[in-house]
């Protein structure tokens, strides 16, 4: 329906041009103020890329780069009034992650710490119909509580380790990831937040509040796996060696049978067959013999390349390289 009806524009036609021009403008203004408040404060919804900030880890990882929002949360209000179910982008501020809301705040103040919310709205990438999806974050300081689409799907604390959590069903259309970090420490955190004698807090350190590192998504076909080691093992320097290849199997549906794969340069890791119970976690082992191997020294820096991965029938379920 437009804006002006045939006989307001009849009523109109004899009116000056620069009347009829600014009672149209009235009109619209008067339209657009009638839509709700936050209606078009809707945050923009990017897929992310299959791309890395550094390679050796895991395969299928997508960088949740691009737009994100921030709001401070200093009386420590925003579980009740809802943060991680908005959609909308009144009250938030644009920023990118890696993000340290204190990084130019010197004051005692922002040294305690407080609470600050991060939100990513995302559209699941393409081509992984099927997948389901983990959330991998690089490093947050200091209480982590994730929720996606509203729903809280997992905490962590601490900000010198990784940590990934499932992401849940995600959404065909637009999903919401709301990050809640409460930099808050403790004199039993770690580092722990100890007053000087002066009354001002000190350790030594500064605690930046917020994502310090890159977020991913990724992706897994059926079976995860959590863990994955390549441990050395060299008697004596002119020994052969032997690599320890160690992972940990989580199955994320029914019983079934898959086939663990590995390699150290070219030398393949055997394993033996392996049957996973329902929703069940089973470690896996094999050792890996390097006839004269080179070692790593300054000069010399020699390094190989390690390959893990669990396939299900002809898929991967997952993967790591470095």
């Amino acid at each position: 329906m437009g804006l002006f009806s045939a006989s307001s524009r009849h009523r109109n036609r004899h009116l000056p041009d620069s009347l009829r021009r600014a009672l149209g403008a009235a009109v619209l203004t008067a339209a657009f103020l009638a839509v709700p408040a936050g209606a078009f404060a809707q945050a923009p919804a990017e897929a992310p890329t299959e791309k890395v900030l550094y390679k050796d880890g895991y395969d299928g990882r997508y960088l949740l780069d691009g737009t994100w929002w921030f709001r401070l949360d200093p009386q420590d209000q925003g579980l009740s009034q809802g943060f991680q179910r908005q959609s909308s982008t009144t009250g938030w501020t644009q920023v990118t992650v890696p993000n340290a809301w204190n990084a130019t705040d010197m004051s005692p103040e922002s040294q305690r710490g407080t609470v600050g919310w991060y939100r990513k709205d995302f559209r699941v990438p393409r081509g992984a119909k099927g997948a389901t999806w983990m959330i991998r974050f690089e490093s947050v300081n200091y209480r982590a509580t994730v929720f996606v689409n509203g729903n809280q799907v997992g905490t962590h604390e601490g900000a010198y380790l990784p940590f990934e959590v499932p992401s849940g069903k995600l959404r065909s259309g637009v999903n919401h990831l709301v990050v809640r970090v409460d930099s808050r420490r403790s004199n039993t955190d770690l580092p722990p937040l100890v007053d000087q004698d002066n009354g001002t807090p000190g350790g030594g350190w500064w605690n930046y509040g917020g994502l310090l590192r890159e977020v991913y998504l990724r992706k897994v076909n059926q079976v995860d796996m959590t863990d994955f080691l390549a441990r050395p093992l060299l008697p004596c320097r002119n020994c052969d060696a032997t690599v320890l290849i160690r992972a940990t199997l989580h199955n994320l549906g029914r019983k079934k049978k898959v086939r663990v794969s590995a390699r150290v340069g070219s030398q393949a890791a055997r394993f033996r067959p392996v049957t996973l119970p329902a929703r069940g976690t089973r470690q896996v082992s094999a050792k890996v013999k390097i006839a004269n191997p080179r070692l790593w020294e300054p000069g010399d820096p020699q390094l190989y390349t390690v390959r893990g991965a669990v396939n299900v029938g002809r898929k991967v379920g997952a993967s790591w390289s470095g």
